[in-house]
C-alpha cells in the first residue's frame, strides 16, 4: 500500500475483520519488513515465509528462520 512505502514498521491495533485477509503483498514497499500485530489478526507463518518479522502482543517475536 502507498501508505506503507518506505515504512520501517507497521502496526495493527484494531480487530477489524478486513485485516484478517491481509497478505505480505499488501505490505510491499516497506524499508523494514516488521509487523507488530496487537490483535493477533494476521497469518504469521505466511508473513514469516515472506521475510517479515512479526511481533504478536501476548505471543512474542516470530522471526523467519
Amino acid at each position: 500500500a502507498l501508505a506503507l512505502k518506505g515504512a520501517d514498521a507497521a502496526f495493527i491495533i484494531t480487530d477489524h475483520t478486513a485485516y484478517k485477509s491481509l497478505t505480505p503483498k499488501d505490505f510491499s514497499g516497506m524499508n523494514t519488513p516488521l509487523l507488530i500485530d496487537t490483535r493477533r489478526m494476521i497469518d504469521v507463518p505466511a508473513f514469516n515465509q515472506s521475510g517479515f518479522t512479526v511481533i504478536s502482543v501476548g505471543v512474542g517475536i516470530r522471526v523467519n528462520t
